[in-house]
């Protein structure tokens, strides 16, 4: 008796002390602590100035009550708890992103704002990212920037660079034709899709086409003293895989091409971006193949693409690595730069254009350049080619698209985290290309069989000439009269690279800013 009454004591107590335990839990929920979370809200303005959107009211799904912006655009909520989501929302606007996740106190929860009807999209191009923990010092480094004068170094750098631009510019999309690593190398390819993933996380979606460095490529190396060492590039499959956040998931694509890399998406309401593959790293063997050509299949299916887009409405624009025009006469002209131009570019180019696009986003020549074709049927049709951001003068695109009008804006990386020998970036980065193409056009010259005498008055022209190019709006008239003179009298012998140098000076459409009116019935 007395045992069993000791242990019906006993239990009674490990129930009351339970109960008290469940208690004292329950007393911690209801006294939980909360913070305070706050933010502005801008908009650009006419003048192109960050000004702050009065009157957005910020809804929290589990918080009670409302912030609204005041004239100045700031905001702030006291008493948020746990995990909440934050949407603002203004009659006849937008924000990017459309909702912040917060969990701690924060006082930079800031949206961009952008009335209904304007979106901005952002143009990367040859990034040829390269970690430099893959070796940026030693011989054989020193000797893959003797024959190819990028800023590799100096890659990462100008990177971040673009992309923390890029969070503070805030565009709807991000497109990237091609060439995004040094030479197709997995860990860089990774390292990127993480960049690209900061992108997102601010509401930036990123969509990427491939270059011919970015598959497939015998170029994959890692740099140590005199060694060039070889490391792991990646397959086309693989490349879909890296980056099905940016184009290649089922829930990215509207329709991927079963041949290739290319895929549609609709990044903004009534547009679709056919991004297309016109790279042959298939054909890679101990060197990878510059030139571009469209499969068969691949251009049938991009044909399909862009009919079926103006069945419904939609204006279709197009990004692919290689130029679908030539951005120079001659240029695709054997002997010249033939493979910077895609094969069968012209009756490719007309073909697109007569069936309703209108504007392809290019890279691979390193120039900012527009080139525009009009059909003979009428039709135009607009390359914007976008600069490396490893080549002087390592711009990057902002467009901004409203109905009909697409306003085109060149930006130019400015500061890096890199070693500039305390010049700035911009004249660092053109002293570096000034010194490098010289002597690649002097040895390029010899090649070609020219005497010592001729060399050294032709390098300095052709380089100077092809630098221009990079920075696009050239100018003719800048030019002094010996350097005028030369290229006029090349250009009326009708040698090839004469003429091709008058018309890159005598380029009368604008490169960096202008604007574009959608025009196809």
């Amino acid at each position: 008796m007395v045992f069993n009454e000791l242990k019906r004591i006993k239990f009674l107590s490990i129930v009351l002390l339970s109960l008290f335990l469940l208690a004292g839990c329950s007393s911690d929920d209801d006294h939980e602590e909360s913070y305070d979370v706050s933010g502005r809200i801008v908009y650009s303005n006419e003048a192109g100035n960050q000004v702050g959107l009065e009157g957005v009211n910020l809804n929290f799904k589990y918080t009670d009550g409302i912030a609204t912006t005041n004239h100045d655009g700031n905001w702030s909520k006291n008493g948020v708890k746990d995990t909440d989501v934050i949407t603002p929302a203004k009659d006849n606007w937008r924000f990017i992103p459309g909702s912040r996740r917060v969990s701690k106190e924060s006082s930079s929860l800031d949206f961009t704002a952008r009335t209904e009807g304007e979106y901005k999209i952002a143009v990367l191009s040859d990034l040829h990212y390269f970690d430099p923990r893959l070796g940026t010092e030693g011989a054989a480094f020193e000797n893959y920037l003797a024959h190819d004068r990028k800023l590799i170094a100096e890659s990462k750098a100008i990177l971040e660079s673009a992309i923390q631009s890029l969070k503070e510019q805030k565009p709807d999309v991000v497109l990237i034709p091609g060439d995004l690593t040094k030479d197709g190398e997995r860990v860089n390819h990774e390292q990127l899709a993480n960049y690209f993933a900061e992108l997102e996380k601010e509401g930036i979606q990123v969509y990427v086409a491939p270059g011919n460095h970015d598959i497939n490529n015998p170029h994959a190396v890692r740099y140590e003293g005199d060694e060039a060492i070889e490391i792991e590039t990646i397959t086309a499959d693989e490349f879909a895989s890296i980056y099905q956040e940016n184009g290649y998931s089922e829930s990215e694509y509207i329709e991927k091409d079963k041949k290739s890399l290319s895929y549609l998406v609709e990044p903004i309401s009534g547009v679709w971006l056919v991004a297309m593959d016109t790279c042959r790293y298939d054909d890679n063997g101990e060197d990878p193949v510059t030139a571009g050509r469209f499969r068969a299949s691949t251009l049938e299916w991009v044909r399909d693409k862009i009919k079926e887009g103006k069945s419904q409405g939609k204006t279709v624009i197009g990004m692919m690595h290689h130029g679908l025009i030539e951005h120079f006469e001659l240029q695709s002209a054997k002997g010249l730069f033939e493979e910077y131009v895609v094969e069968d570019w012209e009756a490719i180019s007309t073909e697109l254009a007569d069936l309703g696009m209108e504007v392809v986003f290019t890279g691979h020549y390193h120039a900012n350049d527009i080139a525009i074709k009009t059909t003979d049927e009428g039709n135009r049709l607009y390359d914007i080619e976008t600069g490396s951001l490893v080549t002087y003068p390592s711009p990057y695109r902002m467009l901004t698209l409203t109905d009909n009008n697409l306003e085109v804006e060149t930006y130019k990386v400015t500061e890096v985290d890199a070693d500039t020998g305390g010049l700035e970036f911009q004249d660092y980065a053109k002293g570096y290309i000034e010194e490098g193409l010289l002597g690649l056009t002097e040895a390029m010259l010899a090649t070609d069989g020219f005497l010592q005498n001729q060399i050294e008055v032709l390098a300095p022209v052709v380089s100077s000439s092809l630098i221009a190019h990079y920075e696009g709006d050239e100018n003719f008239d800048s030019l002094d009269d010996t350097t005028q003179y030369i290229i006029s009298n090349m250009k009326l012998s009708e040698d090839p690279m004469g003429v091709a140098l008058w018309s890159i000076w005598h380029d009368e459409s604008a490169d960096n800013n202008t604007e574009i009116y959608f025009e196809f019935q």
